[in-house]
């Protein structure tokens, strides 16, 4: 998402990647403290988002048959 977002520059795309990243545990952060009534473990939050989430990435790549 930061590629699409910051091009090829290598500087925006750290930069931009940098902040997606905190966007996602500060998201991931409200979620935990405030969907269930009672705060929960931001890492279990983002766990249960990103592990379907890479597991989707992984069968993506091996089914285009990209090689590496």
């Amino acid at each position: 998402m930061a590629r699409f977002l910051g091009g090829s520059l290598r500087a925006a795309t750290l930069t931009l990647t940098a902040a997606l990243g905190a966007l996602v545990v500060l998201a991931a952060d409200v979620a935990a403290q405030y969907a269930l009534g009672f705060p929960l473990p931001v890492g279990a939050v983002t766990a249960t988002v990103g592990a379907p989430l890479f597991l989707w990435l992984l069968l993506r790549h091996h089914r285009s048959g990209v090689a590496e």
